[in-house]
This record gives structure tokens, sequence and C-alpha cells, in this order.
């Protein structure tokens, strides 16, 4: 029979509570139980997305490059070093400085040219690629290490991202060492319609042209300068 009982204590002058036989037993396996042993968290989508950013801005350039349906292939080229970008589709051709800023219509033969405000991502075109920073992030997929990460441009992205095919979503899988990281594939989603999927690139470029940064003007062009 299991009882526990009360006896008192001289020396203390307590009274004390005596355990039955079952209860020691009890606490005794209850001690000595394993604690359970969590797998290693999954790491921060926002670690993810610096590590990412931080690999593809140590060089001096980004390039993204997809084919836009109904549209065709969009070429962004960032000189994240002289803040200068250029964004082509074969429908039209936009160029920074960071300065000034070409818009070039290639149909009508239009170039509209304004200032880059303060405020303009035109400004420092190497955020577009600053994940961690101006993008919502979250993981969708993880699997040892390997990470299905998307991105999602916040409001400050707008205006560029709209000559980029008007992005809206990116969702990267990558392999992430503990020393490295490496993008394996990259999607993305427009407003204009689906990005083909196989066909998003991301990637470090070891130099640029300047003259890539200068619209050649031609007779036929039709300017609009509006900082006059």
């Amino acid at each position: 029979m299991n009882e526990n009982s009360y006896c008192y204590d001289g020396n203390s002058g307590l009274l004390q509570l005596r355990l039955g036989p079952l209860v020691g037993i009890a606490l005794v396996i209850v001690t000595f139980l394993p604690v359970p042993i969590f797998a290693q968290d999954t790491m921060p989508a926002n670690v993810l997305a610096q590590r990412i950013e931080k690999k593809l801005l140590a060089s001096p350039a980004v390039s993204m490059q997809f084919d836009l349906l109904g549209e065709g292939k969009v070429t962004l080229t960032a000189d994240t070093k002289n803040h200068r970008v250029r964004i082509e589709s074969p429908s039209m051709l936009v160029i920074s400085d960071g300065e000034k800023i070409w818009n070039y219509q290639k149909q009508t033969e239009r170039v509209t040219i304004d200032a880059v405000s303060a405020s303009s991502p035109f400004k420092e075109p190497s955020s577009i690629f600053q994940f961690s920073k101006n993008y919502g992030a979250s993981i969708v997929k993880h699997n040892g290490e390997q990470y299905q990460l998307e991105l999602k441009p916040n409001v400050h992205l707008q205006s560029l991202l709209k000559s980029a095919g008007d992005i809206q979503a990116i969702v990267l899988d990558v392999k992430a060492h503990d020393k490295d990281i490496t993008i394996q594939k990259a999607t993305a989603t427009s407003a204009k319609g689906e990005i083909r999927t196989n066909t998003l690139t991301i990637k470090s470029l070891k130099s640029v042209r300047a003259s890539d940064f200068v619209l050649k003007m031609t007779n036929k062009m039709k300017v609009l300068d509006l900082r006059e």
C-alpha cells in the first residue's frame, strides 16, 4: 500500500511530509527521464536573404535576366559600385547613371529624360538585390542545406521593378553551406504574367562597360526633357 505520512522533526521544529515508496520511485523515474532533443532550427529567412545579397553585392555588378510572356527577354544590369543601372527589353530601354534617367520607347522612338530624386530606387540600383532590407522574406521549403526562399519587394522598389517587368515576387532555390551559399534556381511572378520559370538567372559580374550606361542618341528620337 502506498501511503504518505507526516512526521515531526525535533531539530528544525517543522512538520515534514514523508513520501510513500511508490511516490519516491516515481520521482526518481521522472528525474532521470531523457530530455527530448529537438532538431536544429531552420536558418531564419532574413539571415538567408542577407547571405545571398552579401555574396551578390561583393562583385562590381549584378545582372538579372528572364523571359516575360508577351514581352520577350528582359535584362537588368546594376553597376553597384557606380550607382548605374540598365534595363532592356525588346520594346524599351531604361538607363540611369544615378543622377538622371533615360526612358527610351523603341517602337515610337520617344525618349523621356528626368532627374533621379533622392528617394528614388534608381539612386541606388543595388537596392533591387538588397533582399534582407527591401523585401519581405519567407522560407517556403527546407531540407537540410536546401532552402526555397520567397522574396516580395516593398513599395520602395515599385518604380524600379515596374521597369523590370513589374516583378511581384522572386523565389530562390539555394544551397546554404556553413561558409558559402549558392543560387541553384530562380523563378518569379510578374503583374504582366508569369515569368518562364526556367529562364530567370541572377549572377554576379566581374566587370561592366561604361558605354552600356549611356543612351546613344539619334536624329530620329523625339526627346522630352522633364528636367527643364
